[in-house]
């Protein structure tokens, strides 16, 4: 072995979102688009999966790893970097560094949306009220309507947007 060669890190996925692998099928090779301080993005084909940590939860089309070794990546890290999506190794290459991210012995995660209808009065009155409009219309009522409740939960009941 030659002096000159370096070793390559390998750093080992806790969990992973269960399409991911999935997903990178169709194209091999990336680039690392963006950089955080708990984990970065790499752009494969036209999508954005992050790598990092459960800072903020786990996300959707992410792969998480601990702590220290996220730390540890983010040193050595620069945008454009390039990676590569081994398939038959289960692992993310970094091209230009010596890193790869392992997926093999990490958790899948199932993420799913809660899709369950809580009543609200407030809106079943007024669909009530707006079952003669045409669709488009009602469309454009609700959008604005419920555009002005998300703007009142957040800011209260004196800063509503002014009507246009």
């Amino acid at each position: 072995m030659s002096a000159t060669m370096e070793l390559t890190k390998v750093i080992y996925a806790e969990e992973y979102h269960e399409h991911i692998p999935l997903l990178l099928t169709g194209s091999q090779f990336g680039v690392v688009h963006s950089i955080f301080n708990n984990g970065f993005n790499i752009k494969i084909d036209k999508n954005l999966y992050f790598i990092g940590t459960t800072k903020n939860g786990s996300l959707p089309f992410g792969i998480h790893l601990q702590h220290n070794a996220l730390r540890k990546l983010l040193a050595d890290l620069t945008l454009e970097e390039s990676v590569k999506w081994e398939r038959e190794k289960g692992y993310i290459a970094f091209l230009d560094m010596n890193y790869h991210i392992d997926l093999q012995y990490a958790k899948t995660m199932k993420l799913s949306i809660n899709t369950a209808k809580q009543a609200d009065p407030i809106i079943e009155k007024k669909s009530d009220t707006l079952h003669f409009l045409p669709a488009g219309v009602r469309r454009h009522y609700w959008f604005r309507y419920i555009c002005r409740r998300i703007h009142f939960a957040t800011f209260g009941r004196g800063a509503l947007p002014e009507r246009k």
